[in-house]
């Protein structure tokens, strides 16, 4: 049996990480060609959609008579199932958990739904209208990436650079970012260590602005308007499938993911 490298495609083409390019090319034997102009069939990379298809599900980018299981891209893909047919849902679950290079397993309906380990994607205020019946991360590490620095995940956009930037998954390395401000009646030579996420940038420039911020999912950052700083988070862990957990932050009135790996 050929061993293969798991990627998953999106917009019209597919990355590799440096680890899954150093295996391609030892599974492989090629050492010349381009990655982003190794062929798509392949025979050493295998995409999610054909995993799945092999597993027996008949699934697709898009819900149609042949396919009733819609597979989305990016760095946490979702899964939508025609009707949201419980048995499928955890049918697919359950197989998403037994692969290695699955992180998280999120689901609608996690409760309902019975697996142990499956998260619920409201805890990532991700619960909506639209979301899928499940969603996944990939398995990310602290391993170091090409500059020496930590943090390592798999990414399936073809048109971003190793080691560039995109929409990412859970892990704590893909989570750390720093938000600074400056001007106007934002202090100077402030910081702080309380949580806060994209989500409460438009609140806290509108409160700046001296306007009402109600009915968003984010909050002023009182840092930013010259108020005493919050209490600092309360952490808790919520308990993925295996060795996997998923660390959240309570600050500010609210809930913030701060990823996994801890």
């Amino acid at each position: 049996m050929k061993k293969k490298v798991v990627v998953n495609y999106c917009f019209g083409g597919f990355g590799l990480s440096l680890k899954a390019e150093e295996l391609y090319r030892q599974y492989s034997g090629d050492t010349e060609t381009y990655v982003r102009d190794i062929p798509r069939h392949c025979p050493h990379l295998v995409r999610v959609v054909e995993e799945l298809g092999k597993a027996g599900f008949a699934c697709g980018r898009r819900l149609t008579a042949d396919t009733p299981v819609a597979v989305g891209g990016g760095g946490a893909p979702g899964l939508w199932v025609r009707g949201g047919d419980g048995a499928t849902v955890r049918a697919l679950c359950a197989w998403l958990q037994a692969r290695p290079w699955v992180g998280l397993v999120l689901a609608r309906d996690a409760e309902g739904l019975g697996r142990a380990g499956t998260l619920p994607l409201a805890a990532l205020g991700a619960l909506h209208a639209r979301a899928p019946d499940l969603a996944f991360t990939f398995a990310g590490s602290d391993a170091p990436d090409q500059h020496g620095l930590p943090g390592i995940a798999f990414i399936d956009a073809a048109d971003v650079p190793q080691g560039g930037g995109m929409h990412g998954g859970l892990h704590r390395r893909e989570l750390a970012a720093v938000l600074a401000m400056l001007g106007g009646p934002v202090p100077a030579a402030r910081t702080s260590e309380v949580p806060s996420d994209l989500t409460d940038i438009a609140p806290t420039v509108l409160a700046l602005l001296g306007l009402p911020a109600e009915g968003m999912d984010g909050v002023p950052l009182a840092e930013a308007l010259g108020l005493p700083a919050p209490a600092p988070a309360r952490r808790r862990m919520l308990a993925g499938h295996g060795a996997e957990a998923l660390a959240v932050d309570e600050a500010r009135g609210r809930l913030y993911p701060a990823g996994t790996g801890f």
